[in-house]
């Protein structure tokens, strides 16, 4: 992250073998470990031994508390001296321990490296305990800054943490109701809040370093036996590799990237009298200033340092979680933005995986996200980039899941095929216009046939009602309702069997705009299940023939990737007709599209604009229903899809009375002001950087996984996506779920948005099992 020092133009926002062996205080000690020996997570004699076994020879010299920070600082001595701490690039290895740490950095192009790092295996003396830490400074101090933070943790949260356990313990029962105890999360929390705040303040008034305008974000995680506890302040990121249900590898983030444009951080800012809005000449890089807009223009809500603006809502308080390692869980990549800026959470999983020697894979991550930034970046200055690489098994537990993944990722490919019943479908109904036309035409022609054929079926719906196969597990309710703002432009549409394929359906949802926007959508929603039947069976002929799906995967096109060509190829093929439509004017009108396509075990999800589909699963942790964003809000104000339209000569800007609600304009400002930066039709703006190309995207569906909710953005604008999978599992009647949502949406307009006409209202709700599945209660 940089400062920005102008403001041209406001947009308004809304047991180490290193321990000494003096055992003076072994007896304090055992009383504080009989106190909470019952807490799983607690760290056992070793640790309290270690810092106890420090302290002894620090008796007498200064405060207990002064002791405690020596003893702390004479762990961290024994351990650099004995290779078990890191602060550079290299590997860390316990012979103790299944843990293996690779670490690399690179300097950017902006001067000094100010990224640092540390690893610390065995922390405190704990045999398998590690702490790993990334941080990365800004401002002219900012390298200074990052290596206080990096020297200063881990020994002051030692001592933090010795401290709090043992006033937290004291006459305390673990027998006991565990609600009258603090547990060993909390004290870890603590003892992180405590820490973070003594750094910051010691910081500010620290004699040789100036963090007025300088500071560093702060990464770290604690690995005690089979829990995670992750702090986070700034936008560095923290990923967690994890096997899905069938043996694939997929990424988990595990913290939030703290920008000043979360809504949350944003109040804060702005209640304490700083500001967030970008420059004109980089909209969507939301930036903090103190109130005369000039200075600091900081990218980030959390930090150590900055103090020019903490007072004005600038904060170092880490974000703290817990994470409880499972044997799905193979890695964890903790990386300044200078790899997030530019490489994908998938991305940098498949980088690390795929590297034969785990003990480079943090120097090739960086590698890869150096070359990235070379064609991602072109005329930025590269960032300092590091990442620290964690590996939770030995290396034969990796090269053996390797091999699973590899082989379900064949089978997964194959399962996903369509088999006989799609394409006799399709081949019985061509043979009744064989002849008539070309043969793309009559593909077409056939998919037409096929969705005349559903409705006459009662298997297709494009209205409020439900859909029930008597051949598959799925159910859908669907509901629309108009708003206050004249024609309902929402559309939606289901098809069950979808191309004669028992257990597969379509679903897809549609919200139009402007003065056409109703004919937009509906004719969109007519068009893009048929044709992507077509396309498919197309894309399938031309790169099945001469295909062996036994052979080397990299030799073919697997079903994925031809759903997503035939996907591409549809949206830009309606897009186009709608263009030349000689009954709908699409200038200034267009629609949303989301759909989703299940396919036995599998989803298939396209996205164009602000619609939103959201999974409802149940969480591994607890058991409660938790929901899964599966598609992105397509707004203008998002970096990459900023980066576009301005590139194309669009503009991104707020209207003053609008502050936060980016919009879309040509050049000369004026017009359309449209607020998605994707869409099917508005060709008054399809020069200037707005696309019709879907986000297109694939989930496997677990046991765990109950339904998914498809919804316009009349929902999304009034309920949280937490809220909406509460009122879909509470709905006693499965029939009635799209309508209690729909529902709930127009009564939260009423009490959210007054004054304002309500938008109009549109959900599909997709069941995965039989009805004689429990709901699940989300509090559960």
């Amino acid at each position: 992250m940089e400062y920005k020092h102008q403001a041209a133009f406001e947009y308004p926002s809304n047991t180490g073998s290193g321990c000494r062996s003096d055992m003076s205080y072994r007896p304090v000690i055992r009383d504080i470990i009989q106190a909470s020996c019952s807490i799983s997570m607690v760290l056992f004699p070793s640790l309290l031994d270690g810092l106890a076994r420090a302290v002894s020879i620090k008796k007498g010299r200064s405060s207990q508390k002064d002791a405690g920070k020596e003893a702390a600082e004479a762990l961290a001595k024994d351990a650099r001296k004995n290779e078990l701490m890191l602060s550079s690039s290299g590997v860390v290895k316990s012979n103790k321990s299944n843990n293996l740490a690779s670490v690399c950095s690179k300097r950017g192009q902006k001067g000094t490296n100010q990224d640092s790092l540390v690893v610390w295996e065995e922390f405190g003396c704990q045999e398998d305990m590690v702490f790993c830490g990334i941080f990365d400074g800004h401002g002219p101090w900012g390298h200074f800054i990052s290596k206080r933070v990096r020297e200063s943790i881990p020994t002051s949260l030692l001592c933090n943490w010795q401290e709090t356990l043992s006033l937290t313990s004291l006459g305390m029962d673990f027998d006991m109701d565990i609600d009258r105890n603090l547990h060993q999360y909390d004290i870890w929390k603590q003892s992180y809040l405590k820490t973070y705040a003594d750094i910051d303040q010691e910081l500010k008034q620290h004699p040789e370093i100036d963090s007025f305008c300088s500071g560093s974000t702060a990464l770290t995680i604690i690995k005690l036996g089979e829990h995670l506890v992750i702090t986070n302040v700034g936008d560095s990121r923290a990923v967690l590799a994890t096997n899905d249900d069938d043996g694939c590898l997929v990424p988990l983030q595990l913290t939030i990237d703290f920008k000043p444009n979360l809504p949350e951080e944003a109040e804060r800012i702005t209640q304490s009298n700083g500001r967030v809005f970008c420059l004109r000449d980089e909209p969507g890089v939301f930036r903090v200033w103190m109130p005369d807009g000039k200075t600091p223009g900081l990218s980030l809500s959390r930090a150590f340092g900055d103090h020019c603006v903490k007072d004005f809502g600038l904060i170092s308080e880490p974000e703290v979680t817990l994470r409880r390692i499972t044997s799905r869980d193979q890695f964890i990549i903790l990386a300044t933005d200078g790899v997030w800026d530019v490489i994908s959470n998938q991305e940098a999983v498949e980088i690390v995986f795929s590297t034969p020697d785990r003990e480079k894979s943090a120097k090739r991550l960086v590698e890869c996200a150096v070359r990235a930034w070379k064609y991602k970046k072109r005329g930025i200055a590269m960032d300092d980039i590091s990442a620290i690489c964690l590996f939770f098994h030995p290396h034969r537990l990796k090269q053996k899941m390797l091999k699973k993944r590899s082989f379900n990722f064949r089978l997964g490919c194959r399962s996903m095929v369509l088999f006989p019943s799609f394409l006799d479908g399709l081949s019985r109904v061509i043979s009744t216009i064989k002849g008539r036309n070309s043969q793309k035409d009559t593909g077409k022609e056939a998919a037409e046939a096929l969705a005349k054929d559903a409705r006459k079926k009662e298997l297709m719906l494009s209205s409020s009602g439900i859909v029930k196969s008597s051949k598959s597990d799925n159910f859908t309710s669907v509901c629309s309702r108009r708003g206050h703002k004249g024609t309902n432009q929402d559309s939606s549409v289901v098809w069950e069997g979808f191309g004669s394929q028992d257990d597969m359906i379509f679903c897809g949802i549609f919200d139009g705009h402007g003065p056409w926007g109703h004919f937009v959508s509906k004719k969109v929603r007519e068009s893009v299940p048929s044709l992507l039947l077509c396309n498919w069976q197309e894309n399938l002929a031309l790169t099945s023939l001469g295909m062996d799906f036994e052979m080397d995967l990299d030799r073919n096109l697997h079903q994925f990737d031809i759903w997503k060509q035939s996907y591409l190829k549809t949206y830009a093929a309606i897009d186009q007709e709608l263009k030349q439509h000689r009954k709908i004017d699409s200038f200034f009108s267009g629609t949303t599209a989301v759909t989703i396509i299940k396919q036995g075990e599998n989803l298939v999800i396209a996205n164009v604009g602000d619609s939103r589909a959201v999974l409802a699963t149940i969480s591994i942790d607890d058991g409660s229903l938790v929901p899964l964003q599966l598609t992105i809000d397509f707004k203008p104000n998002l970096p990459e899809e900023a980066e576009r339209i301005t590139r194309s000569k669009g503009r991104v800007f707020c209207l003053r009375d609008e502050p936060g609600v980016y919009r879309v304009w040509m050049p000369d400002g004026k017009t359309p002001g449209l607020s998605l930066s994707r869409a099917f039709g508005d060709h008054c703006v399809k020069d200037f950087g707005l696309v019709s190309e879907p986000d297109v995207t694939r989930r496997n569906i677990s046991s765990r996984d109950q339904f998914v909710i498809l919804a316009t953005d009349g929902v999304w604008d009034v309920i949280s996506n937490l809220e909406a999978v509460q009122v879909v599992s509470l709905t006693s009647d499965r029939e009635k779920s799209a309508d209690r949502l729909v529902e709930f949406a127009g009564r939260a307009w009423k009490h959210k948005k007054k004054g304002i006409a309500m938008d109009d209202i549109s959900a599909i709700c997709l069941f995965f099992h039989p009805s004689t599945s429990p709901q699940i209660d989300p509090h559960s």
